[in-house]
């Protein structure tokens, strides 16, 4: 329960933890191996332990608001929480170093050639892809990393309020060679602040990024559980903690009301 009370009101949260749970489902009922083998290989096996559950929209607005952008600090009635890339990293379970992501340049012929092949995509599109990806050789793989890391970025690490791939879901995918090398938790964190902030100063009803790192970092604080935190915090956790805030939110709001 964060310690300021805002306008009740919905907000819509892009991020999707049954989606990227889903496709893992699927991906293991066929067992797909090789593309298992392959999303362990670029550094994304972590994603195999986020778990089936639909974010608590009630909850979002609470974190949405009491995240200070300017010192990337939540502060909820648990304490304040300094969010750094160091503790994403102990979210996921994933290193929180190593080198920034490179940005797409208008004028290289490469880059050009991937945003025409992803512009105007969507994610159903995206995932049909990587379910149907061949895997037979070394270009039909790095496709995948590509149409994988993308579904990724647009349903769960960077998701956006728009339908289609945006420009900036592209410098990610850009050099699939290693992806393992990048930042991952520090992007994650700007990706995160960026839209938390337009959401606050622009009034938005939609609030994009990895909304579900919020919500564990919150519920650790409320309740401690082992690293890795995200295999730690199941579906049947994550409801009963959610429940629990979202009643006391209610409570505190009734109270508030009989009050003024």
């Amino acid at each position: 329960m964060v310690r300021k009370l805002w306008e009740a009101k919905l907000v819509e949260t892009q991020c999707s933890p049954c989606y990227i749970n889903n496709l893992f489902t699927h991906l293991e009922r066929h067992h797909e191996r090789a593309k298992l083998d392959e999303i362990e290989a670029i550094g994304f096996g972590f994603l195999r332990c986020v778990p089936q559950w639909h974010v608590k929209q009630s909850i979002m607005l609470q974190l949405d608001m009491a995240y200070e952008v300017d010192t990337n600090t939540l502060m909820v009635d648990a304490g304040d929480i300094r969010i750094s890339a160091e503790l994403i990293g102990s979210v996921f379970d994933i290193p929180s170093h190593g080198e920034p992501i490179p940005e797409l340049q208008k004028k290289n012929p490469s880059h050009l050639v991937i945003k025409g092949e992803f512009q105007k995509k969507t994610a159903s599109q995206l995932r049909e892809f990587v379910i149907a990806c061949p895997m037979e050789n070394e270009q039909q793989r790095m496709r995948f990393r590509r149409y994988f890391i993308m579904v990724v970025l647009k349903m769960f690490l960077n998701p956006t309020s728009q339908q289609t791939i945006s420009p900036w879901h592209l410098p990610p995918i850009l050099d699939v060679s290693n992806p393992r090398r990048f930042h991952w938790p520090y992007h994650i964190l700007k990706w995160l602040r960026d839209t938390i902030r337009k959401f606050q100063d622009e009034n938005r009803e939609t609030c994009g990024e990895c909304m579900f790192v919020l919500l564990v970092l919150y519920f650790q604080r409320l309740k401690h559980v082992p690293e890795p935190w995200i295999v730690e915090w199941t579906t049947n956790e994550l409801d009963k903690k959610a429940d629990y805030v979202i009643s006391q939110v209610q409570s505190l709001l009734m109270h508030f009301i009989k009050s003024s």
